[in-house]
């Protein structure tokens, strides 16, 4: 995005989706300008320590100051909540963007993989309990899962303090 917009990753994301969608607990990085508020909020990372007790890590690595397609966004529930909404209501992809995005690709040999566009796929577009989800990993800080049925229009969303709720469950395989 960097490359192909005079803005940039973080100004076309504010501009784009967060401002359009009011995703006002939204905050592009712990150096977000405009989020300090939000930021103040973040709640602290726990790991486990090897006696099995929760404790605060030393540090968070990488760091919540820069942010990419895979981290660094800092949100609320109810944020990601409008996000979804917005999906559904073709706000975010259009209708010919989500069947790209929501389906499965495959390699040059057929192979199917778990994943389209940024998103695992389990099931067909035209399958009514299609679902499509996506996890969030933050080692000894952060997790989240975002599950999605969306001919149900149909959402879980859960983000974690502690990396526990992804790390362990191998999601990376593709099934959640």
């Amino acid at each position: 995005v960097d490359a192909v917009s005079p803005r940039g990753f973080n100004r076309a994301i504010e501009e784009d989706i967060l401002l359009p969608l009011e995703m006002r607990d939204t905050a592009l990085g712990s150096g977000d300008p405009n989020k300090a508020s939000v930021i103040a909020r973040m709640a602290k990372p726990y790991k486990l320590d090897q006696d099995w007790n929760l404790v605060e890590p030393a540090v968070v690595s990488p760091s919540f100051d820069s942010v990419s397609a895979a981290s660094g966004i800092i949100s609320t529930v109810m944020d990601l909540a409008k996000y979804d909404i917005a999906i559904d209501r073709d706000l975010v992809y259009s209708p010919r963007s989500k069947l790209q995005v929501w389906t499965q690709a495959s390699s040059p040999s057929g192979r199917r993989f778990p994943y389209g566009l940024g998103w695992f796929v389990s099931g067909l577009a035209n399958d009514e309990w299609q679902m499509l989800w996506h996890y969030g990993y933050y080692l000894d800080a952060f997790s989240s899962l975002l599950l999605k049925v969306p001919h149900r229009q149909l959402t879980f969303i859960l983000l974690a303090n502690t990396d526990r709720a992804s790390s362990v469950f191998g999601l990376g395989n593709g099934d959640p």
